[in-house]
């Protein structure tokens, strides 16, 4: 066993290398910071990395195969919804298919002349003489129904009040002259009292205007005025409540025949501009049911 002597001439003894290492139960500790091993080398961050197996496991295979059979139900679905709202309309062939070509459509001759405006649209004697044209008959027929739809139209929501008539009692005002417009208020039973708006207000009558129809029957000429005498036939449908509160709709009829009544209104217009309406035509008196007023020594 080797000695060393220390500083003051002292002698120890050195143990053995063998006795260097304690043991315990005959398995020795290495002293701290020994070497252990060969390290693992480091790879280059440039150097490609092999990458582990990314197998799909059966439960991922499962998975995919059900959204695709999923996403094959909804296209079907889609289309047979499809089918069922815009459906493909198939040729269905007859039986009874003719045999024979089809014949060609006649056409009418080249040389045949179209009717004359006056087959279309009658108009008195003198209405061209007077400097008047199909478009001037078409506006005065037009304004004597609107104006007899104006002063037939009855509804009880829309009359006004009692102390001032308004609504459907006033509407034709709108197509009249100034001097028909005084007459109106002076004159005309939905103006000068009040025994029909309380009849309509205690009947709740709504009443409508149906299939007018115009004829023009005279002209004359009065120094620069130009007036047309026009003819409104008609029908009146009614809906009134009884004295229970039902509603009664019905057509009004003729009492003797049992028909729908025809009644009619004579309307004489005066050629001018209406600025409420924008029409060529005034209204200067009415009368219903009754030839019309002489107002004008009509030939």
């Amino acid at each position: 066993m080797p000695s060393t002597h220390n500083k003051d001439g002292q002698e120890h003894t050195l143990p053995d290398k063998e006795d260097l290492f304690f043991t315990f139960d005959d398995a020795p500790f290495e002293a701290p910071f020994q070497p252990s091993g060969e390290a693992a080398p480091v790879l280059s961050p440039l150097e490609p990395r092999s990458e582990p197996s990314t197998a799909p496991e059966p439960a991922l295979k499962r998975r995919r195969w059900k959204w695709r059979v999923a996403g094959l139900t909804i296209m079907l679905a889609v289309g047979v919804l499809l089918l069922l709202l815009y459906p493909v309309a198939l040729p269905v062939p007859t039986a009874d298919a003719p045999k024979h070509p089809l014949q060609p459509t006649q056409q009418p001759s080249p040389t045949a002349s179209p009717p004359e405006s006056s087959a279309l649209l009658p108009v008195p004697n003198g209405w061209k003489q007077a400097g008047l044209t199909p478009i001037d008959a078409l506006s005065a027929q037009r304004v004597a129904i609107d104006f007899v739809q104006a002063e037939m139209n009855l509804d009880y929501r829309n009359a006004g009040i009692r102390e001032q008539h308004g609504g459907t009692f006033t509407a034709a005002m709108a197509f009249l002259s100034p001097a028909a417009k005084e007459r109106f208020l002076h004159y005309d039973r939905r103006m000068i009292n009040n025994v029909l708006f309380d009849q309509v207000q205690q009947q709740q009558l709504v009443q409508m205007v149906l299939h007018p129809s115009t004829q023009i029957h005279k002209i004359q000429q009065d120094g620069d005025e130009l007036f047309a005498w026009v003819d409104v036939s008609f029908t009146l449908y009614q809906s009134l409540a009884d004295q229970t509160g039902k509603r009664d709709e019905h057509t009004v009829l003729d009492p003797k025949t049992q028909k729908p009544l025809i009644q009619h209104m004579q309307v004489l217009l005066l050629a001018g501009l209406n600025t409420a309406t924008g029409q060529s035509w005034l209204v200067t008196t009415y009368a219903l049911n009754a030839p019309p007023p002489e107002i004008l020594d009509v030939p």
